[in-house]
């Protein structure tokens, strides 16, 4: 490309004025200092143009209002730098973020052209894709994936990282570093893989890896997935540059345009949906990254009945969720960077928040936040609170530490009421070796509350395989529409939709039931039997069958299991979720815990008023009495007020 000078030469002759134009032509590209290594640095110096923006105009825009632009009058304005150059490689154009082989670019000429951290400095040495930008394979692409195992040095990692930066060294540690998870899935790899992230965000352009997101070559959520490398984009709603040269704003919430939320609100409430499907056996009953929709209040199953609304707005805009109070929202807690000084060493520590563990414990020093959050007290002696007090929310640390273990302790004794899980991870009390290690409620005497109570003892919508073992009341001939049906005990109804299985055939159920004296009498199925059945044949009850799919309906004891997945946790602290924790919302009620308090009161209060009458139906402990009747987080002066109107539909 060739760039033309205009120079004009304006003559007086009397009254009349000549204009001479003349254009000279202008290299596109000044020769590289560093020669060797084919960096170009500024094309000039003195107003920062790049050479490489001589052609990509925008970027050369967006890139001048980031600190990356600055980096090198940053550094000298602080004082810092150091007479060995030991700080001059990051801030400058170098062999450092490329593949580039050291020294190169200031550190093997010290031409300002070298200042600040400009594209070459991610992208490498653009002289050969400026003497032929149209050769294919020329164009230097940039290497957005980090390494979680070894520092790299074509990598953002190479600056960002060290003693006084250690974002690197932090970010490995998080669940976002994990690299290729769920890789193979289609479906998940828009949050569980950086390439799937940034194409299902409009990201387009090329880089080391974009081509191919699958298996091996699959990436975790690196530093480029949510910093814009090429400058700050800015808020849609408010027209200002967003910090940080993050792709969408924090101060934000509405899920389809904050950061954190475009991964963290999935599925959020109860599906109605049929349980054949594979990808959610069971009828999709459990929560799938719902920690944004619960800051925010939008989660779980919520029957307006039994909750007054005036008070779920409360709990819906508690302080975590409200943009006056935490205007960073996630941020706020789980990026929160600080410093200290190691009392062994006497030397700074520096903290980035890149763990992106909102109260993480200390390392030994007593002053390195660490990776768990999982293996020390809740007290500010043995773990960080620093993001508590900084964001102006608690006077000190010990305030929140208090009030979290009055919040989990509620929560767990809500949690106990609905369902105690035993063959919840290390904490099972039964063996039951063919039964423990899976997601799904015992129908065995092992698992207690409410929960298991009415799922062991009512035929409904929730029907499970193993407890509904009917058998025929009657022989019944090939061409018919009608059994009975009858069992040692049952209770409650078979619903329309449920699905009947006599040997390999399926009949779906066109009108409900109720069971009376142990027996289901004149159940019409749909098609007519296609085979004879015998008297006392087997007859599973099964959930609805794919003639049937999409048609399921949400019901209370839904509802409640949704929710017990989502904020239940059990009095050793774990997550009722099975084997797995990746579907609960997991921070111990913090990121919402008057509104996780409202769900699980709201649904004991529903099932009392559905199966209380029941002579099976377990009534909550006193403990759980004193709660349910009491002030929300055992603070204030009202109390959750009596469902105004009562449900006694059994769906």
């Amino acid at each position: 490309m060739k760039h033309r000078l205009l120079v004009s030469a304006a003559f007086l002759l009397g009254a009349c004025t000549s204009e001479k134009i003349t254009y000279v032509t202008r290299p596109p590209f000044n020769p590289p200092p560093d020669a060797t290594a084919g960096f170009l640095g500024y094309f000039t110096v003195s107003d920062q143009q790049t050479t490489c923006g001589n052609c990509h105009v925008l970027h050369q825009r967006d890139w001048k209002n980031t600190a990356h632009a600055s980096a090198w009058t940053d550094l000298v304005a602080s004082g810092h730098r150091s007479a060995t150059g030991s700080c001059d490689a990051c801030h400058s154009v170098s062999s450092y973020g490329n593949t580039a082989v050291a020294p190169a670019g200031y550190m093997k000429v010290a031409d300002s052209a070298y200042h600040d951290v400009q594209c070459e400095s991610c992208h490498g040495p653009g002289f050969a894709h400026v003497s032929a930008p149209d050769q294919p394979g020329v164009a230097p692409l940039a290497r957005i994936a980090v390494d979680t195992g070894a520092l790299g040095d074509s990598t953002c990692a190479k600056c960002h990282s060290g003693t006084h930066t250690p974002y690197w060294e932090e970010w490995k540690q998080s669940l976002h570093a994990r690299m290729g998870r769920h890789s193979t899935e289609e479906e998940c790899q828009r949050c569980h893989t950086g390439q799937g992230a940034l194409q299902s965000w409009g990201v387009t352009a090329a880089y080391v890896g974009s081509s191919n997101p699958i298996g091996a070559d699959a990436f975790g959520q690196t530093c480029a997935v949510c910093h814009d490398p090429h400058g700050s984009a800015k808020d849609p709603v408010t027209g200002q540059m967003i910090e940080g040269q993050l792709r969408f704003p924090l101060s934000s919430t509405d899920p389809d345009r904050q950061l954190c939320m475009k991964c963290h609100y999935r599925r959020t409430v109860p599906l109605a949906m049929d349980s054949t499907r594979t990808e959610s056996p069971g009828g999709a009953n459990t929560p799938h990254a719902p920690q944004g929709a619960t800051v925010i209040g939008e989660v779980g199953y919520q029957n307006p009945n039994y909750l007054d609304p005036v008070l779920l707005n409360v709990a819906k805009t508690a302080t975590h969720g409200n943009l006056t109070k935490n205007p960073r929202l996630c941020a706020g807690c789980h990026v929160h960077p600080f410093s200290a000084t190691d009392p062994t060493s006497g030397q700074t520590v520096f903290s980035t928040g890149h763990l992106f563990r909102p109260i993480p414990c200390y390392g030994p020093d007593g002053v390195t936040p660490t990776d768990t959050i999982r293996n020390c007290a809740y007290t500010p002696a043995e773990r960080s609170f620093k993001a508590c007090t900084a964001s102006g929310c608690h006077a000190s640390e010990d305030e929140p530490a208090g009030l979290i273990a009055v919040a989990r302790g509620r929560i767990q004794s809500l949690t106990a009421a609905l369902w105690i899980n035993s063959c919840q991870g290390t904490g099972a009390t039964v063996p039951l070796p063919n039964r423990c290690g899976t997601s799904g409620i015992d129908t065995f005497p092992a698992d207690s509350g409410i929960i298991p109570a009415i799922v062991k003892n009512t035929l409904n919508q929730k029907g499970t395989l193993n407890n509904l073992t009917l058998f025929a009341n009657g022989a019944v001939a090939q061409g018919d529409s009608v059994i009975n049906l009858d069992a040692t005990t049952l209770t409650g109804k078979l619903a329309q939709g449920n699905t009947l299985q006599v040997g390999t055939n399926q009949y779906t159920v066109t009108a409900t039931v109720t069971a009376a004296a142990n027996q289901l009498s004149g159940v019409h199925v749909t098609p007519a039997f296609t085979a004879p059945v015998a008297d006392n044949a087997k007859v599973l009850v099964m959930m609805m069958a794919p003639l049937l799919a999409g048609d399921r309906v949400i019901t209370p004891l839904d509802g409640a299991e949704f929710n017990v997945r989502a904020f239940g946790e059990d009095a050793s602290g774990n997550f009722i979720t099975g084997t797995s924790v990746s579907g609960a919302d997991r921070s111990h009620t913090v990121h919402n815990p008057f509104l996780a308090e409202a769900l699980l009161r709201a649904n004991i209060a529903e099932l009392t008023a559905l199966y209380g009458s029941q002579p099976w139906f377990p009534a909550p402990p006193l403990a759980v009495q004193r709660i349910m009747a009491g002030p929300f987080g055992a603070t204030g002066s009202v109390p959750l007020p009596a469902p105004r109107a009562r449900v006694t539909s059994s769906r």
